[in-house]
């Protein structure tokens, strides 16, 4: 696993605020005048406080999330993103108060666990932005799973390269066989591209179409506009494509 140096971090970081700085900091100290308003309201009325941290306090730091991801990713914003949309704010809510529960459990279990489960889920509300769809749970379990990684076994690794050497020999199976790839690949980089949310960046798509075809008779093939590697996990059009391949294919069969 290649290592990231601290000082390649913070040089990443001045390039992405090179030209930004003035919004950066007006975002940052608009976010730090909402928190201690919001803080200040502690002192005139518990229950009134609790309501905008919840409603308020929660959503300008998400929102602020939002627009520094922005920045990164080089696309436009504003001071007015800081108020995620209405359609978000139950979401964010909802992984707020599950991420905040788990981790007190997790705190309370030996205090590491609470640790573990803090960064597990730490990309959850990242992951709502992209893909809204997900809801709450499915932002929160893309969250842990990308943040428990996936190693790599040399016995895996064997496994797969020996099972498509005899794919690519040709398979005679004889029952009806679906092969669907996404209809393009992209190359994994060392910085985000939003590639990766349309492309498969584990495979070849084109291998896949053409090795397909030899697993047995009678293989259907197909291909999903602007599908990713784990189809079900497309954007919402791509996977509506999915299933429609799935279900029209399966009758008869």
């Amino acid at each position: 696993m290649e290592k990231i140096k601290l000082v390649e971090i913070l040089t990443e970081a001045r390039q992405v605020l090179r030209g930004r700085w003035g919004k950066a900091v007006s975002v940052s100290v608009c976010l730090l005048l909402i928190l201690l308003a919001v803080a200040c309201l502690r002192f005139v009325n518990p229950l009134l406080y609790t309501a905008a941290y919840l409603l308020i306090a929660v959503q300008v730091v998400a929102g602020a999330q939002y627009i520094y991801l922005d920045m990164t990713r080089d696309e436009p914003t504003g001071l007015g993103r800081l108020f995620p949309p209405l359609r978000l704010y139950l979401p964010i809510l909802g992984i707020f108060l599950l991420t905040v529960i788990a981790c007190f459990i997790g705190i309370c279990l030996f205090i590491v666990p609470g640790f573990v489960l803090s960064l597990g889920l730490s990309m959850s509300l990242y992951i709502l932005r992209d893909r809204p769809e997900l809801g709450v749970f499915g932002s929160m379990n893309t969250s842990w799973k990308m943040m428990n990684g996936h190693p790599k076994k040399a016995g895996w690794i064997n496994a797969i390269q020996e099972a498509q050497k005899t794919v690519q020999k040709g398979i005679d199976l004889d029952c009806p066989v679906l092969v669907m790839s996404s209809n393009k690949s992209f190359p994994e980089t060392k910085e985000w591209n939003n590639e990766y949310l349309s492309s498969d960046i584990v495979l070849d798509v084109h291998d896949i179409q053409k090795y397909g075809q030899k697993l047995g008779n009678h293989v259907t093939r197909d291909t999903i506009q602007n599908g990713i590697h784990d189809l079900i996990l497309s954007e919402k059009d791509s996977r509506d494509h999915v299933y429609r391949t799935v279900f029209d294919w399966l009758p008869g069969k």
